[in-house]
């Protein structure tokens, strides 16, 4: 160590290697802890559920190990415990769940109120004769129906938002356990500040909640109808003459309630809080700022000579300009020499080659000349010069900005198959919150006593199933291989088919 602080070289590996050679048995005596009193509580959710938290508790370790070796890194915190830290946290964990597990066994805490609480002295008022001999008005009124949630639906509903609620805060919990580990070292270096990260905490989280809605909806779905399934009461329910159908309406219901506020997440503050997480995460790694154009802007541009271009599109495969436009000017004084126009130019034998246009020269201010052609070469910058629509600048528009602008770019005869796909998916995907609760209905009624880790686990396959299909056909439609409201309909059409295979097999 001491020829190593001579060479300048920090002994903080060295130290973590040495004490890791220990620590990690000790690891073994803190998972047994914690298997005890884990496997105590999912003794009824079998082998799936043990699994599940088994790794949970082993992704535990490995991330608070990673924390304290950042804090280490940044000499904010002792080398020598640096890989003991996580089997004293651990395992105190795993000492305080199996002490409460014995001591909270049969028991149940009371707090007994004082005396004069519990004591009360009702009052009798009497009724005056002459309020006997009072005349009474009644006004029938007409029943109004109003639909309102019936104790059924609030029950349902009540136990479908705890779910929802606890598994929606679980996965964040997840990403800003998993973020805050992973920009820690630069964090502990100096290298970022807490503000920074506050605010990529801010702006990275409506791109996070629109991956983990479509699973929490499911989680909570499988959970709410296994747990009336575990429990008995469907049972019930069905004896009673309410079906599935109807037990689950308050699910449709506030699955269309989470449609629309993804829709809104989707369309209005998703591609503005990428771009601000994506510029703190280039400051945080101390990378250069990413160059945003606006679309406003992409279609102008201006050569040395002083020419100023604007077009609708660029066809960067054919090479081809749509509805170009070239202002010629003259600089001292500066004025407008020409202007022409064209509704299509292609590069051709590396020359552009102009159709159906027009030009139109002023030789004074008070002199103007026109002639149109239907075909001519004109003499403008390359065709690298002319930076092309890219699909960031696509999803920063919202769905009434991007439907207009597709259809005015229609008759250009550009490829728009990715920009078709993208608007379709702005609807479709929202949907994804009805898909998933009316997938998870009938694979709760049928897998409900199994546990309800065991529908954890079934989410999982479920939501990465439809992510993979998803993109699948996203790609296939983008590359104009597919119609793009088939592409982008192709996920729920399918989910839906198996929905609703599942629920005419299922007991209702």
């Amino acid at each position: 160590e001491g020829r190593k602080l001579a060479a300048g070289l920090s002994p903080h590996n060295e130290i973590l290697q040495r004490h890791q050679m220990f620590s990690f048995p000790v690891a073994c005596v803190v998972f047994a802890l914690l298997g005890l009193a884990l496997g105590l509580h999912t003794r009824k959710e079998g082998k799936l559920g043990g699994f599940a938290l088994g790794i949970a508790v082993i992704s535990a370790y490995y991330a608070l190990m990673a924390l304290f070796e950042n804090l280490t890194k940044g000499s904010h915190f002792p080398a020598e415990w640096a890989r003991w830290m996580p089997n004293l946290v651990l395992g105190l964990v795993g000492v305080l769940a199996v002490y409460l597990r014995n001591r909270v066994a049969g028991r149940e805490l009371s707090l007994p109120l004082p005396r004069w609480v519990r004591t009360t002295s009702p009052k009798v008022r009497a009724s005056g004769a002459a309020s006997a001999q009072r005349v009474v008005l009644v006004i029938r009124i007409p029943d109004i129906y109003i639909p309102r949630p019936r104790l059924l639906d609030l029950y349902v509903g009540g136990r479908y938002l705890s779910v929802v609620t606890l598994s929606f805060v679980g996965l964040l919990a997840f990403y800003y356990i998993g973020t805050f580990i992973d920009k820690s070292e630069r964090l502990f270096k100096g290298e970022a500040n807490f503000g920074m990260l506050v605010h990529y905490f801010l702006f990275s989280t409506p791109q996070f909640i629109a991956y983990i809605v479509p699973m929490a909806i499911l989680v909570a779905v499988l959970g709410t109808i296994g747990g009336l399934t575990r429990t008995g009461e469907l049972v019930v329910m069905r004896s009673c003459g309410v079906s599935l159908y109807r037990a689950a309406v308050p699910l449709i219901v506030l699955a269309l309630v989470w449609s629309g506020l993804l829709f809104v997440l989707d369309d209005r503050i998703l591609a503005q809080a990428n771009r601000r997480a994506e510029a703190i995460e280039d400051a945080i790694k101390g990378n250069p700022p990413r160059i945003q154009g606006s679309v406003a802007l992409t279609h102008w541009l201006v050569d040395q000579r002083g020419r100023i271009y604007y077009y609708a599109v660029f066809d960067t495969k054919g090479q081809k300009l749509y509805r170009l436009s070239v202002f010629d000017t003259a600089p001292n004084p500066f004025r407008l020499r020409s202007h022409t126009s064209a509704e299509s130019v292609t590069f051709t034998n590396q020359q552009w080659q102009a159709e159906k246009g027009w030009m139109q020269r002023f030789s004074s201010p008070e002199r103007a000349t026109r002639e149109t052609f239907d075909r001519r070469t004109l003499d403008i910058q390359p065709p690298e010069s002319f930076p092309a629509m890219r699909s960031q600048e696509w999803d920063l528009m919202t769905f009434t900005e991007m439907r207009h602008r597709i259809s005015t770019l229609t008759d250009s005869g550009s490829n728009l198959s990715e920009s078709r796909v993208l608007l379709q998916s702005r609807i479709a995907f929202p949907l994804v919150t009805v898909v998933m609760t009316l997938l998870g209905i009938p694979f709760g009624a049928m897998t409900g006593r199994r546990g309800a880790l065991y529908g954890v686990g079934l989410a999982v396959i479920l939501g990465s199933g439809y992510w993979l299909v998803n993109t699948f056909f996203m790609a296939v439609g983008q590359a104009s291989l597919l119609n793009p409201i088939l592409a982008a309909w192709a996920a729920n059409v399918l989910f839906l088919a198996i929905a609703a295979y599942m629920t005419l097999t299922a007991r209702t």
